[in-house]
């Protein structure tokens, strides 16, 4: 079994030469380029960005062209000569069309502004998912670091075992002990080498843990950079929970992102407003046509010139009136540009549309925004307060993960002096296995709570850094 752990051990630290060491900042940024959460609320925030442009460019007029060409068959008049038509008549049209809103409450100003709002809550969303995946990997580091003290801890546990199973074979084997403290020694050294197993992976889950919320490529695998000398001290006393809070609300962006929010419903409720007022439009229109039925005589037609006979004078004369005809090859169509120049047409329109009934749906509107700018107040409120409690929470668990810290470290250094003597006892026969056995497992505890103290500090410290607006890294 030694020589199984030994191997893992070394393929382990060979290993460790070929992965890179990553600090918790490299990390941090790592995440702030890769993370696919961050980059959805990126592109919300994008998302939102045209929407605000596109909110100021709905200020603009309108602007259209059109155009037709169809045929028509059997009797029609025709729309540019206004004659009627029996045969197939081509007829086209072109035109443009032009519209602007003169005044409506001023609801195009306000979507402007709303727009914005909803873009400045969109970015504050994204900075506030940097945020939390940063915490979260701080969390996921912190919890490397810890479970690297663990296995070491773990491994003197299983040197000192070894060493005091080989001290008790050379006396069993003098004839100074009896054969069954070399058994209790050796079942010992069993169960620290199962500890040391179970602590190496619980270091593996941890590590998972840290490249799962990295969301490493496959096959990827790193190594966390030990801290330099990390300080226990009671520096963050200096900064009162309600100081940190002040600071908290001027700088973090999920308080941004609900006053925002407030903002961008007060906007709306005044674009309901709106719907109660007049609405005042301009348009204008600019077009022309062409017709196959619009025809024309062709230079040099003769005309057929007939007399027909249409009375008699007082005298009994016989009256003639001229009767003037063409035949249908001695007309042409108009041309389609001359047509076009001779059937241009413009047209300006104002209108005003002023609401008087519609189902009260404009006052239902209205209601319903005055409710939702309320559900934005509470929400903005929400926030402060769970931002606040989440101060306090996180000062209070730092001062208490201190005084924890100070306790485990008493604790573990009397617990390293009575390992001390009862294994010089052990040694000269004193005491049994089971007393020494207890003594290096209340040192084993205690080493580990004072870790876990260590490492809780330390997390609930650098929460507080990030409340107070520093960087999360270790220095």
């Amino acid at each position: 079994m030694r020589i199984l752990l030994v191997a893992a051990a070394f393929l382990l630290s060979f290993g460790a030469f070929a992965q890179e060491k990553w600090s918790l900042e490299k990390c941090i940024n790592y995440a702030m380029e890769n993370n696919i959460s961050i980059k959805q609320s990126e592109l919300q925030a994008e998302i939102a960005g045209y929407s605000k442009q596109q909110a100021k460019l709905d200020l603009l007029p309108s602007l259209n062209g059109s155009g037709t060409h169809g045929y028509n068959w059997g009797q029609t008049i025709d729309p540019f000569t206004n004659q009627f038509a029996t045969r197939r008549v081509r007829t086209n049209s072109v035109g443009f069309q032009s519209q602007v809103t003169l005044f409506n409450g001023f609801s195009l100003v306000n979507r402007v502004k709303q727009a914005n709002y909803d873009f400045m809550a969109s970015r504050a969303d994204a900075e506030q998912m940097k945020n939390d995946v940063a915490l979260n990997i701080a969390n996921a580091y912190v919890s490397v670091l810890f479970a690297e003290d663990l296995l070491e801890i773990a491994q003197n546990q299983e040197e000192i075992s070894q060493l005091q199973r080989d001290r008790v074979k050379q006396l069993v084997d003098a004839g100074q002990l009896p054969k069954s403290n070399l058994l209790d020694a050796e079942s010992q050294l069993a169960l620290d080498e199962a500890s040391t197993v179970q602590r190496q992976n619980d270091l593996d889950l941890a590590y998972l843990s840290l490249e799962q919320i990295l969301q490493l490529e496959p096959g990827k695998k790193i190594l966390v950079e030990e801290p330099g000398q990390l300080e226990v001290n009671q520096s963050f006393l200096s900064n009162k929970p309600a100081s940190i809070y002040e600071n908290a609300l001027e700088r973090l962006p999920q308080v941004a992102a609900s006053e925002y929010r407030v903002k961008s419903a007060e906007r709306g409720l005044a674009i309901s407003r709106a719907q109660l007022m007049p609405r005042l439009t301009a348009s204008g229109s600019y077009g022309s046509g062409y017709s196959g039925n619009n025809r024309i005589l062709r230079e040099g037609a003769t005309p057929n010139i007939s007399f027909d006979s249409t009375g008699f004078t007082s005298g009994g004369e016989a009256v003639f009136e001229p009767n003037i005809s063409f035949e249908d090859e001695d007309f042409r169509t108009k041309s389609f540009v001359d047509q076009l120049d001779d059937n241009r047409n413009q047209s300006l329109n104002f209108s005003l549309v002023i609401p008087i009934f519609n189902g009260w749906s404009a006052r239902t509107s209205v209601k319903q925004a005055k409710l939702q700018t309320a559900i934005n107040n509470y929400q903005l409120q929400q926030t402060k307060n769970t931002l606040r409690q989440d101060i306090q929470r996180a000062y209070a668990d730092a001062r208490a993960s201190y005084k924890s810290y100070e306790a485990a470290k008493k604790s573990s250094a009397a617990a390293e002096e009575a390992f001390k003597y009862a294994d010089i006892r052990y040694t000269q026969n004193l005491i049994n296995q089971v007393e020494f056995s207890n003594a290096k497992v209340r040192l084993a505890n205690a080493q580990l709570e004072q870790s876990r103290a260590k490492y809780d500090y330390v997390f609930k410290v650098k929460v507080l850094d990030f409340y107070k607006g520093e960087a999360i890294a270790f220095e």
